[in-house]
């Protein structure tokens, strides 16, 4: 058997304590990881800031339910890329937009006012 010889330690060095992050270096941090929450909320305290009625209920309301389709459609891309079952390029959108324009005007009949024939190009 082999005998084992204990090593001799010398004294253990002690780490310094290391200061925690400045206040610009945690403004930093939080500017990158939330940078879209951080240009918002900027922007939000500069139009306050510059126009009286920004922050009033009639405006408020306004800008809601002119960003409700865009807030829709964002969601539904969302859900879209999330599950992968939908190609969003150019032409995977013209063809969804043909086909969907196609059932939505009455089976392929368009009402042409200018030649006045119920059929498209006719």
């Amino acid at each position: 058997m082999s005998a084992v010889r204990a090593q001799e330690t010398g004294p253990v060095p002690v780490e310094e304590e290391q200061p925690g992050p400045t206040r610009a270096e945690r403004l930093s941090g939080l500017a990158q990881q939330h940078g879209a929450l951080v240009t918002l909320i900027v922007a939000v305290i500069a139009a306050s800031l510059s126009f009286d009625t920004f922050l009033t209920g009639d405006n408020l309301e306004n800008m809601a339910v002119s960003s409700a389709f865009l807030a829709v459609v964002a969601l539904g891309m969302t859900f879209v890329i999330i599950t992968g079952g939908i190609d969003l390029g150019r032409f995977g959108a013209a063809g969804s937009a043909g086909r969907f324009t196609g059932g939505g005007s009455g089976a392929g009949r368009l009402r042409c006012r200018r030649y006045g024939s119920r059929r498209a190009g006719g």
